[in-house]
């Protein structure tokens, strides 16, 4: 079986924006996201080459006549990883445009160096200096910083946003996905590195809920003072 080669990471603002979309909304995002699972877009997309210290290449694809999404490409090994910052809004009523980006990135408002427009994009067919985002868990450059990522390249996280009507909702429960459960099942000591959002605290939780734990007593420490 071929291993999955593209992933698609959700911004927290974006993700909070998508899950208080109607559902017919939502439906259309994942038809179009399920291209960019497939290393494609075929709607348009305007690719910008940013000033700044990073150079980094950010896209703006067409999702219809006036909004646009804005992401960029990463890779690790041989997988392609496409962070999905935010998005591009314009008015029902008038042409006002509205941006949907995280606050603590700022390079997203960064004038373009350079820029092209592709009818249709094909990930494979780009140059390797396009792929400017650094891994997750690399350390990040300093135009902007720490991000939250909801990986919606598994079907259960979609179902979960289109089960959501609010935001605020979404997160009093602690999902485990296929990688993290594939982490819980290994035998300790286990050194576990991450940033954050990318769900260490989930596995502890879990970790602590085995069935084997039921009847001990069980120390956690964290130097997090929310936890």
């Amino acid at each position: 079986m071929e291993e999955k080669q593209y992933f698609l990471l959700l911004n927290e603002r974006l993700k909070k924006e998508i899950i208080a979309l109607p559902n017919k909304k939502k439906e259309r995002l994942r038809e179009k996201f399920a291209y960019l699972e497939n290393g494609i877009w075929d709607a348009g997309v305007r690719v910008k080459k940013l000033k700044g210290p990073s150079g980094k290449v950010i896209f703006e694809a067409r999702i219809n006549k006036g909004d646009r999404l804005i992401f960029t490409l990463g890779r690790s090994g041989n997988q392609t990883y496409i962070y999905l910052w935010g998005a591009i809004r314009h008015d029902d009523v008038d042409t006002t445009a509205r941006k949907i980006i995280p606050d603590n990135a700022p390079f997203l408002d960064f004038e373009p160096l350079e820029g092209e427009t592709f009818k249709e994009l094909f990930i494979d067919e780009l140059p390797d200096t396009m792929y400017t985002q650094e891994s997750i868990e690399e350390k990040v450059s300093e135009d902007y910083g720490p991000q939250k990522w909801l990986d919606i390249s598994d079907e259960r996280e979609w179902k979960r946003l289109l089960a959501k009507k609010h935001p605020d909702f979404f997160e009093i429960f602690l999902y485990m996905t296929g990688e993290q459960q594939q982490v819980l099942d290994q035998n300790p000591p286990l050194l576990l590195s991450g940033t954050a959002g990318s769900g260490k605290t989930t596995i502890a939780v879990y970790y602590l809920l085995k069935r084997a734990h039921q009847d001990k007593s069980i120390l956690f420490l964290t130097c997090s003072g929310y936890l």
